[in-house]
């Protein structure tokens, strides 16, 4: 699954992963997170057909939402993140044979912690456009 593939390229990288360690989640944060720390999920998922079926060729959105107890900090976990996908071309760990990242859209967004939580965080958010074709 590209998730897999992706979050694995992300904690692989030792400027990321001396940023935000192991605080990589899908989806939310969970209960107990600290900062730095970095959400993806995926959406969008478009798939090419010709006259035979499916060809493999896929695309995806990709969006992190980097979080910090600055804006200094998210926008470096931001940079960070950013500078591992856009270069890559090639398969990741579950096979996934990626083709092209392109970074769509880099935005700061406000985020306001629960109510049990004191402080205020800063959050980057960035979505990606991914071209693949899955594990084989």
């Amino acid at each position: 699954m590209i998730q897999d593939g992706l979050k694995a390229l992300l904690l692989d990288d030792d400027t990321l992963g001396g940023l935000i360690g192991s605080n990589l989640f899908a989806v939310v944060l969970p209960r107990g997170y600290t900062y730095p720390a970095t959400v993806y999920h995926t959406f969008s998922l478009t798939e090419d057909y010709d006259n035979e079926g499916p060809t493999g060729h896929k695309e995806i959105s990709l969006q992190l939402d980097s979080y910090g107890t600055s804006y200094a900090s998210a926008r470096n976990v931001a940079n960070a993140a950013a500078a591992v996908l856009m270069p890559f071309v090639g398969t990741l760990s579950d096979g996934t044979k990626v083709k092209l990242i392109t970074l769509t859209q880099d935005m700061d967004m406000p985020y306001i912690p629960s109510a049990e939580v004191k402080g205020t965080a800063y959050r980057v958010m960035q979505q990606f456009r991914l071209v693949f074709n899955d594990a084989e």
